[in-house]
């Protein structure tokens, strides 16, 4: 439900009648299959953060959404290839997965009738550089045509005017990576060079009538920098700014110097968010899954593990046809099949590593390692599963964003 009303907001949180009336269908489809079941409030009455406080501490609210027949939402990286080498991609850096390859344009579109038959409701395209994909409007074509919502995500670079109005003449949904609106800092993460072409692209998109937002991964390099990029998204005529946690990339060493501090992330989360909403009130303004580790606005209670939507209404497809319950988690213990084989159906409801990930849902937080004595026990949910088997290779073991970690790892560096 709340990627639905997600994508109905309006800038000031409120609901948009004519996007909710659009999702309408959506909503009846996933009751109709029981996927959920839920009673919404009169329009004009629905206030998005309410719905994602609700979600969020919740735990059957949010573990309703869980399909047995397939993901409702879907990652794709379309293809593996890429003209950029960003620091932290997930597909490139830490040799996670079984491939990095990308399979023929006939498989794409195999594994693209897969998701259609699959009945798959959303699906979220990306890469690599989605658009060296050649029979990429193509693959877009037929899951619009099949009743399939499409986003995408690019790097922006390769956007000629041209091709903005291939994609606004489809009326999807795009996000733009830029890390920085400054050339020094978003080289760090983007490489050399890469800022001015990525504009370009979205004055093309932007011309051409297509509603971006930018996304961005906060590191520690452009964290204290936001506001700067709240005023460049404004300027360029954007829809606002989605900014991601960084996901674990390169090993444990490299991510923790690239990630910004637990209490960075906390106090982007309570101050940073709220003061760009006052000063950009027609913005829209995300802090993606930061929100669930900020303890602080988190009511006391009996958390569950795995309070998320991995395995339960969410996938990811990589470029070679693999198939995940997130992105985050896409090691070899969590692979749940090769969708260039066998249907997403079968993979689904046949899968042992996504029961096995998906059973952690009856295990209370107290049950993790490091987590039974924690006083933040009855604040957290145990933090992402991914990241802990990135830190340890334990799916049990502590996150990198874990209260007691985080004091640990200040306590080594304090000794040196």
């Amino acid at each position: 439900m709340f990627a639905l009303l997600e994508a109905a907001r309006s800038a000031n949180g409120v609901i948009d009648q004519s996007m909710f009336t659009k999702h309408a269908r959506h909503l009846s489809i996933l009751k109709r299959f029981r996927f959920i079941d839920f009673s919404l409030p009169p329009i004009e009455q629905i206030n998005i953060s309410d719905v994602t406080k609700n979600l969020i501490f919740n735990p059957s609210g949010r573990l309703s959404l869980t399909s047995n027949t397939a993901p409702i939402n879907v990652i794709w990286a379309i293809t593996g290839a890429c003209n950029l080498k960003c620091l932290y991609c997930f597909p490139e850096c830490s040799g996670n997965y079984r491939q990095v390859s990308s399979v023929s344009d006939d498989m794409v579109f195999k594994i693209a009738k897969n998701i259609v038959d699959a009945k798959v409701l959303f699906v979220r395209i990306s890469g690599g550089e989605a658009l060296l994909r050649r029979n990429l409007f193509e693959i877009i074509d037929y899951f619009i045509a099949n009743n399939i919502e499409v986003t995408m995500v690019s790097n922006g670079t390769l956007i000629t005017p041209q091709i903005a109005k291939q994609i606004a003449s489809r009326d999807i949904r795009m996000g733009v990576s830029v890390d920085s609106c400054n050339e020094d800092i978003n080289a760090l993460t983007r490489g050399k060079g890469v800022l001015a072409r990525t504009s370009e692209g979205i004055r093309n998109l932007v011309c051409a009538g297509v509603k971006i937002n930018l996304t961005t991964v906060l590191t520690k390099h452009n964290i204290h920098h936001v506001e700067e990029l709240a005023q460049f998204s404004d300027s360029m005529g954007t829809a606002g700014i989605t900014f991601q946690e960084l996901v674990p990339f390169g090993n444990p060493d490299i991510y923790l110097n690239s990630k910004p501090s637990l209490q960075e992330e906390n106090e982007f989360h309570l101050r940073t968010i709220p003061k760009l909403r006052s000063l950009y009130p027609h913005l829209n303004f995300s802090d993606g899954e930061l929100f669930s580790y900020c303890f602080e606005t988190r009511p006391e209670r009996e958390y569950k593990v795995m309070e998320c939507q991995a395995g339960s209404r969410f996938a990811y497809i990589d470029s070679s046809g693999n198939f995940y319950p997130c992105t985050s988690l896409a090691y070899e213990p969590f692979w749940m099949g090769d969708v260039t084989t066998h249907s997403i159906a079968e993979l689904w409801a046949t899968s042992t590593a996504r029961k096995e990930l998906r059973s952690l849902c009856e295990k209370a937080v107290t049950k993790l390692k490091g987590c039974g004595n924690c006083d933040y026990s009855k604040r957290c949910a145990g933090g992402c599963r991914g990241e802990a088997y990135f830190m340890s290779k334990d799916v049990l073991g502590q996150t990198a964003r874990c209260y007691e970690v985080t004091k640990s790892i200040l306590a080594e560096v304090a000794s040196r």
